[in-house]
């Protein structure tokens, strides 16, 4: 069996030397908000010399719905962090759920602002991943995002259903357009993301899987982003472990659980559904 890459989100409080010890070999760099690098020089330090497989996770402050140039000028900040850590993967939501039927929603502003990205990135061997997203569920999701991007998105909500299968399937749509449709462009699989959009998240994966380079692995029952413990809701593991094996994906799965202890668990499961295929 090859070597499979795995890896969890870490802060500056991360014990890099525990994550070893239980077999991670990979970290996943989440800048939060405000274009803040969260990560000092220490912890940095620390993943080059324990060797560890890195991908940055780009904070939900960008924007692809806005015509705004100035938003380029923050990747220098973004390759200067990933030069240091060997980093050769960017990863960044599309948010395609909350501009469904508004005039922000224009999917040609979209792609034109992820050409650029990718351009920008190209010339210093970066890709850029783009994460599939989750519909908004709750009240709180809605009035957060709606501080977050500066517009009012309840609006939206009040006349369109976040269960309806059309719209979601407009989500699948729009995202499968966009990894097909921009030139170097590719996937960042987010497997409890694809759960809550439909219930064939391996027919999901296989419309990009020659695109993925990046996978989040975390469970829940097709409502909300949970982020459950694998094999605590409802996605099928078995078949979609399966999947990775067929298609010779071997990471990075990057686990998202609320706590470590549960990584650690979907970890193990996981493994264990790859090496029964």
């Amino acid at each position: 069996m090859s070597t499979i890459i795995t890896g969890v989100n870490i802060s500056n409080k991360t014990d890099l030397e525990q994550l070893k010890n239980n077999g991670f070999n990979c970290v996943e760099l989440f800048t939060k908000d405000s274009f803040k690098f969260d990560f000092n020089d220490e912890i940095l330090r620390k993943i080059k010399e324990n060797g560890f497989y890195s991908v940055i996770h780009l904070p939900h402050d960008i924007d692809l719905h806005k015509q705004d140039d100035k938003q380029l000028f923050y990747f220098n900040d973004y390759i200067k962090l990933a030069k240091t850590i060997s980093c050769d993967k960017l990863v960044l939501h599309a948010d395609l759920d909350i501009t469904h039927n508004n005039e922000k929603s224009d999917l040609n502003i979209v792609k034109k602002n992820l050409e650029k990205i990718v351009d920008i990135l190209n010339h210093q061997n970066i890709k850029l991943c783009l994460e599939n997203d989750e519909p908004y569920t709750d009240l709180e999701d809605i009035q957060d995002t709606t501080v977050r991007l500066g517009y009012d998105i309840s609006s939206y909500y009040e006349k369109n259903s976040i269960y309806d299968k059309e719209t979601k399937q407009e989500n699948i749509s729009r995202y499968i357009d966009l990894i097909r449709n921009v030139d170097g462009l590719y996937a960042t699989f987010d497997v409890g993301h694809g759960n809550i959009l439909t219930e064939d998240i391996c027919d999901f994966y296989d419309k990009i899987k020659d695109k993925v380079l990046v996978i989040h692995l975390h469970d829940n029952r097709g409502i909300k982003d949970d982020h459950l413990q694998l094999g605590k809701g409802s996605i099928d593991f078995d078949k979609f472990a399966n999947v990775c094996k067929k298609n010779s994906f071997n990471g990075p799965f990057i686990f998202e659980n609320k706590s470590y202890e549960m990584i650690k668990q979907s970890k193990q499961y996981f493994i264990q559904k790859l090496e029964k295929v």
